[in-house]
């Protein structure tokens, strides 16, 4: 079963589960998701 991604998601959790949205974040101005520091911070 696939999780829903909600605007509450963690970066962490998104990322582990689908390693290829890193390049869209990125892409899309949030170069932050690289961060240490931003691994427990929602995507909202």
């Amino acid at each position: 079963m696939t999780k829903k991604i909600t605007k509450k998601t963690k970066l962490s959790e998104l990322l582990s589960a689908n390693p290829d949205a890193a390049e869209i974040l990125f892409d899309a101005g949030m170069s932050c998701c690289g961060c240490p520091c931003s691994q427990q911070e929602s995507i909202e």
